[in-house]
């Protein structure tokens, strides 16, 4: 025999259980039994089930979230004969009614009080009561339950007092709960509203003081907002996830609870959006339908209270959020490359009817996001995906961002016009800090198609001068935008007070950073060719304005894999650029003089026109004579339209992932 025999792996000792009040509490306890060291101190029920048959817990789909409610059967109809037939055989045989026969025993009384369709514990009792109410009379048994081993529930078998006790022992502290609330509200509450400040405070307080008195729906949505405020927060030593499976566990549990009344599922569906990472797409699409349908379902994009069951002010609160799910479906189109699910066409809201209804919400910055979201969302859908994009149709949404833009309050209008943002209060810095990447990035997603075009042409054959100049003009002022938000970026994300955490900001970047790359290809193409472009063939502003993007999104990536992950891509599109542009002859790039002007001002010796103290457009005037040429109308900018190879270079996944 092979000496191999004599060396056997050890088999590793069996993991001592754990009881199931600590596993749903994420705990682990000595599996001490009958009861454990964790449930003995807190003085509550310990109780353990056996893996073989412990009841496997349903999760109700979004898409049935809002179906009104209906009684589930735990056990199909074919379980449930063969069960009855088994238990209720069982418990006859018990007390010996097969054998005996009592007398006095009324059959047809047994077969009449036939239990309904419940879950296995709640059957074996009422079997266990009504074979007992029908013997007790005539067989002179003690009233005492027979079975010395009744079967315990199992730990999935849970009430509404046991959910609610789990939930208020899985609570923190209550100064951590204080600031987790305050850097959800500072931050992400002030970008997209969901709830009101006083509200979840109060809501709070009694989960301390009375939680008997808080219902399961606030339980959950409460540690949904704790999962989001985690995500802000560098105080405290806390673990997002564990709030966000602990809300996101026992929402099914809450609408048992109060099937009547599911409007907070709404909200419960717009913090899982907001809290998923953009890596999970398909999840943030899902929970965004089921929002949607949600609100629709009660008349919130109506505009006006039409159900009897909300008060007006509960109305209009809930029209808040209504208007949050438009604007977070926009921007969330917008970062996918696909429509918006909120169909203009065919909702039902005045506010896409009516241009100037949009003017009327002035009244939070909340509301100015929503403004600029359905913008965005119109370029996306006209500039795109329409049959009839053109020059014109860009002029048209510039003057729209600059009515959006002069809209504004005078104190907030200079602000994102300066790019220089007040540090108080965090709520309103918050706010105003994403509503200036979210104009910057507006402004390039409407100009962005005639950069791509423009890499595309060539000014020989039958290409007009009106043409290759308009195209030519909008594609330069697309990389002035990018340029400007690619330098107040630098000092804005990189400070300390930023919201390093925030999506949007980032993602706007990275799309600017991007721009900046066809910008050195541009000038690299107009190097190579003579039928190019006009303009200057040096890049080192491209080349500076690149390399503050890239350090901007390394510091962001320490707290952001979406960043740390596109800065390594747009390095090693830089080193390919910088590759190309040592070969061309009588072109040596200048790394040494790229670092001084990134380290200055990425605008310094800007050979395209500045805007930076002048309102987003006035740059090109509005009465631009080439703009109106009737021969640009044939024009369409397209998702995947131009010659072969453009998909490659304008992937609507990779560029908006």
């Amino acid at each position: 025999m092979s000496s191999a025999h004599n060396f056997r792996v050890a088999k590793p000792p069996q993991r001592t259980p754990t009881c199931d009040m600590c596993r749903t509490r994420h705990q682990k306890c000595g599996g001490e039994q009958p009861q454990c060291s964790n449930c003995k101190l807190r003085a509550i029920n310990c109780s353990y089930s056996s893996s073989k048959t412990r009841v496997p817990e349903t999760i109700r789909s979004p898409e049935s979230t809002f179906a009104p409610p209906s009684s589930r059967p735990s056990i199909s109809d074919a379980d449930y004969e063969r069960l009855y037939a088994e238990i209720f055989g069982d418990i006859v045989r018990r007390f010996n009614l097969d054998k005996e026969g009592s007398a006095g025993l009324d059959n047809d009384a047994l077969l009449e009080a036939r239990p309904g369709n419940a879950s296995l514990p709640a059957f074996h009792r009422e079997v266990s009561s009504i074979v007992r109410e029908q013997t007790l009379p005539h067989s002179g048994l003690s009233a005492l339950p027979s079975d010395a081993n009744p079967i315990k529930e199992p730990a999935l078998e849970r009430g509404p007092d046991h959910v609610r006790k789990i939930m208020s022992d899985s609570l923190p502290s209550h100064d951590v709960s204080c600031h987790l609330l305050d850097m959800f509200f500072d931050h992400q509450n002030s970008i997209f509203y969901v709830c009101n400040r006083e509200e979840i405070q109060a809501q709070l307080t009694l989960m301390y003081e009375e939680p008997a008195g808080v219902s399961i729906s606030w339980f959950c949505q409460m540690f949904l907002i704790f999962a989001l405020g985690v995500q802000f927060d560098d105080l405290y030593e806390t673990d997002a996830t564990t709030y966000h499976e602990i809300g996101q566990k026992y929402i099914d549990d809450a609408i048992d609870e109060q099937p009547q009344n599911t409007i907070w599922v709404i909200r419960a569906m717009l913090l899982l959006c907001i809290y998923q990472p953009p890596t999970k797409w398909n999840s943030i699409w899902m929970n965004l339908d089921a929002a949607i349908r949600g609100a629709q379902r009660f008349q919130l994009d109506v505009a006006h209270n039409q159900l009897n069951e909300l008060s007006d002010d509960e109305y209009q609160e809930w029209r808040r959020v209504w208007l949050t799910i438009i604007s977070f479906d926009r921007w969330v189109a917008i970062f996918l490359g696909r429509l918006p699910r909120i169909k203009e066409s065919i909702s039902r809201d005045p506010i896409f009817k009516d241009p100037n209804l949009r003017m009327t919400l002035r009244d939070t910055p909340q509301n100015y996001i929503t403004t600029l979201a359905i913008i965005s969302g119109d370029i996306l859908r006209d500039m795109y995906f329409s049959e009839q994009s053109s020059l014109n149709v860009c002029r048209q949404y510039k003057t729209e961002l600059e009515k959006w833009v002069f809209g504004l309050p005078h104190p907030l209008q200079q602000h994102i016009q300066s790019g220089e943002i007040p540090n108080f209060p965090k709520d309103m810095a918050e706010s105003t800090f994403n509503l200036y990447f979210m104009h910057l990035g507006a402004c390039m997603l409407v100009t962005r198609p005639f950069l791509l075009r423009a890499l595309r042409m060539k000014t020989a054959g039958n290409f007009g001068g009106p043409i290759v100049s308009a195209i030519a003009s909008e594609a330069t002022l697309c990389i002035e935008f990018a340029s400007r938000l690619i330098q107040n970026a630098s000092g804005m994300l990189g400070s300390s007070f930023a919201p390093r955490k925030s999506f949007i900001p980032v993602f706007f970047l990275i799309n600017a950073a991007h721009i900046m790359v066809l910008a050195a290809a541009w000038k690299l193409k107009q190097s190579r060719s003579e039928h190019g472009l006009p303009g200057p063939c040096d890049q080192d502003r491209e080349q500076a304005a690149l390399d503050t993007a890239i350090r901007t999104l390394e510091f962001c990536g320490h707290r952001n894999p979406f960043a740390r992950r596109y800065s390594s891509l747009l390095r090693d599109l830089q080193r390919q650029l910088l590759a190309a542009t040592a070969a061309v002859p009588n072109s040596v790039p200048s790394l040494s003089s790229s670092a001084s002007v990134a380290d200055s001002d990425p605008l310094a010796e800007s050979p395209y026109p500045r805007s930076l103290g002048l309102p987003p457009f006035a740059a090109f005037p509005p009465g631009n004579n080439m703009l109106e040429d009737p021969s640009l109308e044939g024009w369409m900018p397209r998702f995947g339209d131009g010659s072969p190879g453009y998909e490659d270079l304008y992937n609507s996944r990779s560029s908006f992932l």
